[in-house]
């Protein structure tokens, strides 16, 4: 599919890795939801996961967020691409800091995210802003990422995250990942790694 993207950020097989994998494993669970079923996809850049899950999944509501507001030309037009003008997905234009204020409590049934990889203080830093905030947490921090996560995702509900294998194992305990949600699936390609994670019943 010949989507439309920034110049300053590619998506690659990692997102549609994340999208594929995503359906394989919620494809039946969701048809037994009934109609009001809500995704987000957090960090979404131009849209391609949450558009690629709802183009085979269309029962669902879907709301992509991301920081840069560059991404909402090239979404609305991978929305017409995929002929999904009248299933509305709605993008926001939203640092993550804003979403426990904007977002209500527990929306959503469904979280998938493939955010910036990596740490800003390990590496060199992008001269270009806006390659930055694609692919660094510069604007958010990763602590802030999980919180919102957890802000927003229902007690039943399943989280999706994907990495780079070249990030540490440590990713997996930082920001209260390991607080919040017990890991229930895992799955690797070259060097990506898909987590799936489900609430921690914390009552």
């Amino acid at each position: 599919m010949d989507y439309s993207q920034p110049y300053f950020f590619k998506f690659g097989e990692d997102s549609l890795f994340l999208s594929k994998k995503f359906i394989e494993t919620e494809f039946y669970k969701i048809q037994t939801m009934g109609s009001e079923i809500y995704l987000c996809d957090l960090c979404c850049g131009s849209g391609v996961i949450g558009l690629e899950i709802l183009n085979k999944i269309n029962n669902m509501k879907l709301t992509s967020i991301d920081i840069l507001e560059d991404y909402l030309i090239h979404y609305e037009k991978n929305v017409s691409l995929l002929y999904l003008q009248n299933f509305s997905p709605q993008f926001l234009h939203r640092p993550i800091s804003k979403i426990k204020t904007e977002i209500h409590k527990e929306k959503f049934d469904f979280i998938v995210s493939n955010p910036p990889y990596y740490d800003p203080s390990k590496g060199r830093l992008p001269n270009d802003e806006k390659r930055r905030i694609a692919k660094f947490f510069v604007k958010d921090s990763f602590e802030i990422f999980i919180s919102s996560v957890n802000h927003c995702l229902k007690e039943d509900g399943a989280f999706w995250f994907l990495k780079t294998t070249k990030e540490s194992s440590n990713a997996l305990s930082r920001g209260g990942l390991t607080q919040y949600f017990k890991r229930t699936d895992c799955f690797v390609q070259n060097e990506y790694e898909l987590s799936r994670f489900v609430k921690l019943n914390k009552n």
